[in-house]
């Protein structure tokens, strides 16, 4: 289970951006159904790939106007965070509904914790920055 997080700091003043995914054709991430939530983050498993070396593609936009520094955050993740996340996603997406667009059913999250509620998990994670043209 992994997790990909893309952030974009300006370089010129040091404030954040927002950054977006975009609709993205690779089947890795196709694969989850995740992406009509407008998510932060891109969660995935390896079943398409088990557990072997692959390339996958990452569409995202973002607002920037100058140069900027893209840092991207990946994550090896445990089973039981990348169900919460899977839930997260829906639940968070569901508070954007209004009465209007029709609105949504409860949302259960996720959770591990017997006669409780969250989760107990864990990721390691690696980070790169890449500095990137605004212009």
């Amino acid at each position: 289970f992994y997790e990909v997080q893309l952030s974009a700091k300006y370089i010129i003043d040091n404030n954040y951006t927002s950054i977006w995914f975009k609709k993205n054709s690779d089947p890795i991430i196709t694969s989850t159904g995740l992406l009509d939530y407008n998510p932060k983050t891109l969660i995935f498993t390896d079943k398409m790939f088990d557990g072997k070396h692959c390339s996958v593609k990452i569409y995202f936009a973002t607002q920037a106007y100058a140069d900027y520094n893209l840092t991207i955050t990946f994550r090896s993740v445990s089973e039981s965070y990348y169900k919460y996340k899977e839930r997260q996603f829906a639940y968070l997406f569901s508070l954007e509904n209004d009465i209007f667009s029709g609105m949504s059913e409860p949302i259960n999250l996720y959770s591990n914790i017997t006669g409780g509620y969250g989760i107990f998990a864990g990721y390691s994670s690696d980070e790169k920055i890449i500095t990137v043209s605004g212009k």
